[in-house]
Formats: C-alpha cells, sequence, structure tokens
C-alpha cells in the first residue's frame, strides 16, 4: 500500500509540500493555518494534512532510537510515525547524514537499505570527546591536520565524521578556534590563515566537570557509576568508559540538550 520506499522515500506526496501550504510548515496547525490556505489546497482537490518539519522528524528519531545500537535504514524507517512519512526527504540516508549531532552514517551513499548502518552520535558523550582532544593541544594550539596525526584511529574517524567545527562548536565552554598565519615559506599576500584549535580551560577541570555530570547521572540510574568515586579510582577506570555503553536514555537527552546548547538551538 503507502509504504514509503526504503531507498529514497519517494512515494505519493512524499517530501513535496503541499498546494498552499508554503509558509505553514512547522506552524502547530499545519496547513490550514488560513483559510485561503485551506480553501486553496481544497480547490486543487488535495487532502488537507499537518506537514512536518524536518527538524520535527529527525527529533522523533533521535527519541525513538535505541541507544547503543546501529540500525539499517529499513529498521530506522519503521521508527517514523505513519503520519510522518509524507514530511520524509526523497534521500532518507544523506539526509539523516547531514545531522552529525544526531546521527552517525557509515556511508551515505549506500544503495542497499538493509547495509546501511546508523547510530546515535551522541551515545558518544561531548565531554569524552573533549577530554582526548585536551591531551594533544598545546598551550600555543594545534592545526587539524595535525591533531589527526595524534589521535587514535577511533578518536581520529570520529572527528572526521562529526567534523571539529561542529564539535568546537558544541564544546564552546571548552575549545575554541583561533586565527593564525599559514605555514610553510613564501609570506604571500592574502595568504590563508590557518585554524588553530585551543583549550578554554584546563585537563584537571575538564575531569571535574565529568567527574560531576557522571554523579548527577548515576544519582538516577542504577545501572550507572556509583555517586561517589575518589579521584584515583576514576582516574583508573576512566580510560575504559570513553565511547563505552553506559549512556542510560536520560543520559541521551542530557547529552543531546548540551549539543543544543552549544549550538545555540539555531
Amino acid at each position: 500500500g503507502g509504504e514509503v520506499d526504503p531507498t529514497s522515500a519517494t512515494g505519493p506526496n512524499l517530501g513535496q509540500h503541499l498546494p498552499g501550504a508554503s509558509g505553514t510548515t512547522g506552524s502547530p496547525e499545519g496547513t490550514t493555518t488560513t483559510d485561503g490556505k485551506s480553501d486553496v489546497a481544497q480547490a486543487h482537490g488535495v487532502t488537507v494534512q499537518y506537514e512536518y518539519t524536518h527538524t520535527q522528524v529527525i527529533n522523533e528519531l533521535f527519541d525513538k532510537f535505541p541507544p547503543h545500537r546501529t540500525l539499517n535504514l529499513e529498521e530506522l524507517l519503521e521508527l517514523v510515525a505513519p503520519a510522518m512519512r509524507p514530511s520524509l526527504p526523497k534521500k532518507v540516508l544523506a539526509w539523516i547524514a547531514s545531522y552529525p549531532s544526531y546521527f552517525i552514517v557509515d556511508d551515505p551513499t549506500e544503495k542497499d537499505p538493509s547495509k546501511a548502518r546508523i547510530r546515535r552520535a551522541s551515545d558518544r558523550q561531548p565531554l569524552d570527546v573533549a577530554l582526548e582532544l585536551y591531551r594533544w593541544i598545546p598551550e600555543e594550539g594545534i592545526s587539524e591536520a595535525a591533531l589527526l596525526t595524534k589521535l587514535s584511529e577511533v578518536h581520529r574517524d570520529y572527528v572526521k565524521r562529526i567534523g571539529l567545527r561542529h564539535i568546537v562548536d558544541s564544546l564552546s565552554e571548552w575549545l575554541s578556534f583561533t586565527e593564525a598565519p599559514g605555514g610553510g615559506g613564501g609570506g604571500a599576500e592574502g595568504e590563508e590563515k590557518v585554524l588553530l584549535l585551543r583549550r578554554l580551560q584546563t585537563e584537571v577541570e575538564l575531569e571535574r566537570a565529568i567527574h560531576t555530570e557522571e554523579s548527577k547521572l548515576a544519582s538516577g540510574d542504577e545501572n550507572s557509576l556509583p555517586v561517589q568515586i575518589e579521584d584515583a579510582e576514576m582516574e583508573r577506570r576512566w580510560p575504559k568508559l570513553k565511547y563505552e555503553g553506559t549512556m542510560s536514555q536520560q543520559q541521551a537527552s542530557v547529552a543531546r540538550a548540551q549539543q543544543r546548547r552549544g549550538r545555540g538551538d539555531i
């Protein structure tokens, strides 16, 4: 019947604005914001229905996506409420990949929906990422190219997928970019500047913030770390914690809220 084509989510009316619906996307009243617009839609013989924004759909997917699991595209589309399916874009996988703060897509060009691999990005805690970067950032800062050569393969792959600019924007309290003259001789006029990644606080302050966050989360989740962790014990455990699965649904919500604040929610 009206199932979505899993490779592209194209189908009747999929990804298309309804006649008369321009300017009403995302409003609580949908396409019936004014009588005039409703009349236009009805005059064209189109059933008036609510059209969800892409932001609403991506938030719905994130909330329903099981933490610490990898889904293929078919499984992901099963999470989409039937009423939201007409609002999906045509190239679903590439669209999902365009929200790196929400999802990580192994290959956005994968044609086989059963082979596509999708994970929730925020199952990796933002402060964990900052701590790993802090360990390689000297006082004077470091370029992205130089930083990538120092990171382990798993961390390098993560930074490349998410994008260092996005990571910095999401962790604006801890990281910043500053411009510096480009390297290499010549010193030509109009020489391109190099962006240097700098730390805004100390590694000790960052570890303390992580410890505080863990304590808050643990108090509401019996599967998390104990609330009281001595510094020495934290240092012993910490390397095993990075990018491993102790995040609960509550923790994922906290991480997503942090990312939204980092983006300025725009």
